[in-house]
């Protein structure tokens, strides 16, 4: 460390204030000014430190960041600073940080947010050559790639984030001032436990396995999966138990009209055909369990479709969302009494399993058995144990996944992680 930084000088008798630093130059200022706003006072203040240190504003962004932001133990940063102030290389100043060689090739825009890239016990340097050549052109996406891959790689290995990072999916946001705003990464953990999921051998008795995941699948499909298996997961933990049971999964007919509940984009879709109207948009609503939808049939034929939606957020209290006839067209009174008369019953159904799903939300067997096989497979590939499956709550877990998959659909549908 510099011998006058951080002392105490006096100037006056009985005042006593901190001796200034000097500014950094010019070129180093310049390469400041590439990094993120959040993180260019913390740099420049190490920056002056020593000029070896400015240097690392351009040689070594991955390593003054570290520095900056204080990441890992105050020894290993201690003995950075002590071989930087010598003259010591980039390869020794990395590994006294304990930082993969191949994260000096990181430009400044990387770094958006605090990120610890220090070694995993993989093999790092394999791993940093096969993604430096996938990073984006675009300087302004590399940080949100960098976060992402970084995650991903975390909680689902290192082929996923090889297979991420390749994705035309991380372009710059096209305002300036959303660079450095982090996506959604409850998204990105959605992926990543189903890309998880998709390896383990057996099937379970009690909770549903994806569709395989594989390396040449594309982002969208992969996505499709993932989504279609979040919905059969957050459907089969509400049957089991976490409400009871679910009162809109079968048919019912009150005063001769059938109310048949539509679950697949195919159901959806065919519904928009016999309704003329644009119902098939409501497909990834439907999946990720932001509303539900029930059309009603009389002598076989559709008459009008019902959207229904969670009251204050409880899936047992359904409240009606939307009805319409065909075309958009406004319901009979016979038909609006009907549907009145079926969501009391359903609601004071409802009222009755309450109790009984809090009982049966301390069980739930078939919740526990997938955790417990993610938990033997992320422990057997030395990964981090994923967010989704860290809620102990039945309750949290299924909005957590809800909200994960309506972020997902959303990148699937504009093809960007910055949306």
């Amino acid at each position: 460390m510099n011998a006058n930084a951080g002392r105490i000088s006096v100037n006056a008798p009985g005042r006593a204030t901190r001796a200034v630093r000097p500014p950094i130059s010019a070129p180093h200022l310049e390469q400041l000014r590439r990094y993120h706003r959040r993180l260019q006072s913390q740099l420049e203040a190490t920056a002056q430190i020593h000029p070896a240190l400015a240097d690392l504003l351009s040689s070594f962004p991955a390593a003054i960041v570290m520095l900056a932001l204080r990441a890992g133990p105050p020894a290993t940063r201690g003995e950075a600073v002590f071989q930087a102030r010598q003259g010591a290389s980039l390869a020794q100043i990395a590994e006294a940080l304990d930082l993969p060689y191949w994260t000096r090739r990181l430009p400044p825009e990387a770094f958006i947010a605090p990120i610890d890239l220090r070694r995993e016990d993989r093999d790092d340097e394999n791993f940093g050559r096969q993604l430096l050549p996938t990073k984006p052109a675009s300087p302004r996406a590399i940080g949100l790639w960098l976060n992402w891959v970084h995650r991903a790689r975390q909680f689902a290995g290192d082929e996923f984030a090889l297979w991420l990072a390749k994705q035309p999916v991380f372009r710059a946001p096209r305002s300036p001032l959303a660079w450095g705003r982090l996506p959604a990464t409850r998204a990105l953990d959605a992926l990543a436990l189903y890309a998880l999921a998709s390896q383990i051998e057996e099937q379970g008795p009690d909770f549903p396995l994806p569709p395989p995941f594989t390396l040449r699948m594309g982002f969208g499909a992969a996505c499709d999966n993932a989504l279609d298996w979040i919905h059969a997961l957050t459907q089969d933990l509400i049957c089991e138990g976490v409400y009871g049971c679910d009162f809109v999964q079968s048919p019912r007919m009150v005063d001769g009209i059938a109310f048949v509940p539509l679950h697949s984009r195919a159901d959806l879709c065919a519904e928009a055909r016999a309704m003329r109207n644009c119902l098939e948009t409501y497909a990834d609503r439907v999946r990720c369990g932001i509303c539900r939808i029930v059309s009603l049939r009389k002598d076989g034929s559709s008459i009008a479709t019902l959207e229904l939606s969670a009251y204050n957020h409880d899936a047992l209290d359904l409240a009606v969302h939307n009805l319409m006839g065909r075309q958009n067209s406004v319901v009979s009174a016979y038909v609006d009494s009907a549907v009145q008369r079926w969501l009391e019953w359903h609601n004071r159904i409802a009222a009755m399993a309450r109790p009984l799903a809090a009982e049966n939300e301390k069980i739930l067997p078939g919740w526990q058995a997938l955790r417990t096989q993610i938990g033997a497979l992320s422990r057997k590939h030395g990964l981090a144990r994923s967010p989704l499956l860290a809620i102990e709550n039945p309750r949290g877990t299924i909005d957590a996944l809800r909200i994960a998959a309506w972020r997902l659909s959303a990148i699937r549908r504009y093809g960007n992680v910055n949306v």
